[in-house]
């Protein structure tokens, strides 16, 4: 970003638009995801646009069966880190539109 921004100070500006964009749209994805039922934050902390989220079921299981649904759930934590079957980490970019996040909401609400 340094290098761009002395040749173009426009592109600092443009990547702190996508950043803000990309956390907006994360914890809109967050409240989505907390209205759920047996979904919760992993923790309290700050996020961006990347968090952990509890789920009621294996994460594993989510990603599976979101994937026959054309959607890339996120990465199931508990391939990693033992204990944590139940957790999956989402992130949105500036890509993931509002109604991207209610069709990933609309499809774990119907399983």
């Amino acid at each position: 970003i340094g290098v761009l921004s002395q040749v173009c100070p426009k592109w600092k500006q443009l990547f702190f638009f996508l950043a803000e964009l990309s956390m907006e749209r994360g914890h809109a994805l967050a409240e989505g995801l907390k209205g759920l039922p047996g979904f919760k934050l992993l923790n309290d902390a700050p996020f961006g646009n990347e968090f952990a989220v509890v789920t009621p079921k294996p994460a594993c299981d989510l990603v599976k069966a979101l994937l026959n649904k054309k959607i890339i759930a996120g990465l199931p934590l508990g391939e990693y880190y033992q204990g944590m079957d139940n957790v999956l980490l989402v992130a949105c970019t500036d890509k993931t539109s509002q109604a991207d996040i209610n069709s990933f909401i609309n499809a774990l609400r119907e399983m």
